[in-house]
């Protein structure tokens, strides 16, 4: 006698939509958290690739008595396009000798196109970062840039 029974070869449409829907709840949470993430590794990178210069900018203050001018990058171990995400720049204190920024502007590759990081150097304060580009980012503050 044959058998009268039939088994499912396959999913029902009622289950792929449960997939489908499961699937698009996830990537609407996991999209933003993966966007807040890469910005936030491109502010860090920014941060970093400034901060080591920091010392070398004190250096050349103690040996020659002032803040490198713009074209003086070369001097203290960097060049403008040393970083794939953005631009380095330096910027004397015109009053103060001693005194300056170190600027890093992010490129259009980046997340954060435009935004900027600044190591600001003062007599009385020494070293402060500010960036405008993300929340929370240690050792860099969030504020106004020059």
């Amino acid at each position: 006698m044959p058998s009268t029974t039939s088994r499912q070869l396959g999913f029902t449409l009622v289950e792929l939509m449960i997939v489908v829907t499961i699937i698009g709840i996830l990537s609407s949470i996991a999209v933003p958290a993966y966007h807040n993430y890469i910005q936030k590794s491109e502010v860090t990178a920014g941060v970093s690739t400034t901060s080591a210069l920091t010392t070398n900018i004190d250096l050349f203050i103690q040996e020659n008595g002032q803040f490198p001018s713009p074209t003086e990058l070369s001097e203290i171990g960097a060049s403008a396009t040393m970083s794939a995400l953005g631009t380095l720049s330096l910027l004397p204190d015109p009053e103060v000798a001693e005194q300056g920024v170190l600027g890093f502007e992010f490129n259009d590759t980046t997340s954060v196109s435009g935004k900027k990081v600044q190591w600001q150097k003062s007599m009385t304060t020494g070293w402060q970062c500010l960036q405008n580009a993300a929340e929370h980012i240690k050792g860099c503050q969030q504020g106004s840039i020059m």
